[in-house]
C-alpha cells in the first residue's frame, strides 16, 4: 500500500496484491486504505483501477531517430512512486543535451539520442533494478506468516543517515 501525492488535495494510492487468485472488492480496499492511512484526511475514494504490474527496461533507447520515453523506456513497480520521477530526470537530461547542441550551433541529429542514452542508461538500469529488488523482497516476504519487512522498515525509519540517503535518491536520482 503506497500513498503517492498528486497535489495538495489529491493522492494516488497503489495497493499491490501478490497472489493472483486474491480478489478484493472495492469496499474492502476502501476499508484497508482508511485503516492504514496516517497522514491524509480522506473525503472521497474513487476510480479504482486494476493493472498487472511488471518490470520492463528497454535495451535500446532509440532506433533511427525515434526515442523511447517514459514507460516505453522503463517500467517499474509504483511501490516507491519513482517511475514518473525517472521520466522527469530523463527529460531534464534530454533537454540539456538539446540545449548544449543549440548553444554550440550544432544540428540536432541522432547524436543527441546517443548522448542521452549514454548519460542515462546505466543510472536508469541501476535505479529500476533497485526498485524491482524492493518489490521482489515484499512479494517474497508476503509468503511468510511473520514478515521481515515490518522489522526492516522500523529499523530504516529510525536511522537518520539511511533516511537522508533514501530521500536524496528519491528526489534527485542516482548520481555517479
Amino acid at each position: 500500500l503506497a500513498y503517492l501525492p498528486i497535489s495538495n488535495t489529491k493522492t494516488s494510492i497503489v495497493f499491490s496484491v501478490y497472489k493472483k487468485n486474491k480478489i478484493f472488492c472495492e469496499k474492502k480496499l476502501s476499508s484497508l486504505i482508511k485503516t492504514y492511512n496516517k497522514f491524509y484526511l480522506i473525503k472521497k475514494i474513487s476510480n479504482f483501477e486494476k493493472a498487472s504490474l511488471k518490470y520492463f527496461f528497454s535495451i535500446n533507447y532509440f532506433k533511427k531517430n525515434v526515442l523511447l520515453f517514459g514507460d516505453s523506456l522503463h517500467q517499474i513497480h509504483p511501490l516507491a512512486g519513482q517511475g514518473f520521477n525517472m521520466t522527469l530526470r530523463d527529460l531534464r537530461i534530454l533537454l540539456e543535451e538539446i540545449q548544449n547542441r543549440v548553444d554550440l550551433g550544432l544540428i540536432l541529429d541522432v547524436s543527441v539520442l546517443k548522448a542521452f542514452e549514454k548519460k542515462t542508461k546505466h543510472l536508469n538500469l541501476f535505479y529500476s533494478n533497485g526498485i524491482n529488488l524492493i518489490q521482489d523482497f515484499f512479494r517474497i516476504d508476503s509468503n511468510f506468516k511473520k514478515t521481515f519487512s515490518s522489522d526492516v522498515i522500523t529499523f530504516l525509519g529510525k536511522n537518520k543517515m539511511i533516511n537522508t540517503f533514501i530521500k536524496n535518491v528519491a528526489n534527485k536520482g542516482i548520481s555517479i
